[in-house]
């Protein structure tokens, strides 16, 4: 406790110096936590995005269907097979799919129509909760759509516009209808924005002649509840002949580019734990030189040299502890008040996809207190270590040539 108290006075000797020192571990340590969360906030983000608006965190397919993506490559929804995966928590949601021209008056693109179970993708997934004007297409709904941003701007159409559709029927007929649009969705991704148009599976049947309970896709949702591999495994024991992907497969650089952004927070780390380092060996530096004179009379005295090497380091502990705290209380605070409120920037970001997925433009912060408090301690390691090489050094001098140096 006395060594405590005597490191606590040392520190003040030169307050500027060590205020100085004080706030720079303070700010390292205080961005280290922001960085954190703001990184697992984004990633966060684009994995509910990835999984949550309409992929699944797993998909199943007929074999072969995503090369081709043939009208006629379907498979069966087996009910027995749907009631035994919901009694794991598993919620499946079977879509339909198909491709066509879209045109109004002279403008026409190409389109990517999907016939589904409106109040199944309202209950198990938020792409309804994502349309930017007009309202989301409900079963009842005849001859009605909704379709992707992009889409609609390319088109020069908006709610309560019309479309004609001209497709390709499965049974080798042309298929052509007039759709009045219900609502028109915000940036979801990049495919969806420029091509998307929902219809309930009772109009895409009729436009598409496409009968029966064959289905092209089932979505896959346990909204976290279940890790990844366990879903896979329930999947392919129900369907054991169909193609089973998990949202990694669906977009294995976005999964990539996620588990690289733990890699991420370790380089911030080694960058602010540098600088607070060197900030630290700085101020070792200039205090031993400053105190030479002291440290030669206790060594003429008989201190031995690594009871000044403990005495330095209990100064850099303590000083080094006192502004990770602060810090860390800073940066809790900062990360609690992004993680409510974010940071919109939603003006420099419309639009923006990372892989192909929409890119949230209210950027949240995650807080781990685990990583918040690993990283903080590693920090006051880092300090505690710079602290080191200026202690040696100061307790290899000789005591006569110490004290001849202190007093010049």
């Amino acid at each position: 406790m006395e060594g405590m108290t005597i490191a606590w006075r040392n520190l003040w000797r030169n307050r500027t110096r060590t205020l100085i020192t004080l706030t720079t571990i303070a700010f390292c340590s205080a961005t280290l936590i922001l960085a954190d969360g703001l990184t697992r906030g984004m990633m966060t983000d684009l994995e509910s995005n990835a999984t949550q608006l309409f992929t699944g965190e797993a998909q199943i397919h007929a074999q072969d269907y995503r090369k081709e993506r043939s009208i006629h490559q379907t498979f069966e929804v087996n009910e027995a097979a749907v009631n035994e995966l919901a009694g794991q928590g598993i919620t499946v949601v079977p879509r339909l799919f198909g491709f066509g021209l879209v045109s109004n008056g002279p403008k026409s693109a190409g389109g990517s129509f999907w016939g589904i179970h409106p109040e199944k993708e309202v209950e198990n997934f938020e792409l309804a909760s994502h349309v930017d004007k007009g309202r989301f297409i409900t079963s009842t709904d005849e001859s009605k759509i909704v379709v992707g941003k992009k889409l609609a701007k390319i088109l020069n159409v908006g709610v309560g516009g019309e479309l004609i559709v001209v497709v390709e029927a499965a049974d080798g007929s042309i298929g052509a209808e007039l759709y009045e649009i219900a609502g028109v969705l915000k940036s979801v991704a990049d495919g969806v924005d420029r091509s998307a148009v929902l219809m309930n599976e009772a109009d895409y049947r009729e436009l598409f002649s496409l009968y029966g309970d064959q289905y092209h896709e089932v979505a896959a949702n346990t909204k976290g509840e279940l890790e990844l591999e366990e879903l896979a495994a329930a999947l392919k024991a129900s369907v054991p002949a169909h193609e089973t992907k998990t949202w990694k497969e669906l977009f294995p650089d976005l999964a990539e580019m996620m588990e690289l952004s733990g890699s991420a927070i370790w380089l911030i780390l080694g960058i602010f734990g540098l600088a607070a380092a060197l900030g630290v060996s700085n101020t070792v530096v200039m205090s031993t030189y400053e105190r030479m004179w002291e440290f030669g009379v206790l060594k003429a005295i008989g201190t031995k040299p690594m009871q000044i090497v403990s005495g330095v380091a209990r100064e850099v502990a303590l000083l080094a502890f006192i502004a990770c705290v602060v810090g860390a209380a800073i940066g809790v605070a900062g990360s609690s008040y992004f993680a409510t409120q974010g940071i919109n920037i939603e003006a420099y970001a419309e639009g923006l996809t990372t892989e192909g997925v929409a890119f949230d433009p209210i950027i949240r912060a995650d807080l781990n207190m685990v990583s918040a408090l690993v990283g903080v301690g590693a920090l006051w390691v880092l300090c505690l270590i710079a602290a080191f090489f200026p202690a040696f050094s100061a307790s290899r001098m000789d005591p006569l040539e110490a004290m001849r140096k202190g007093q010049v």
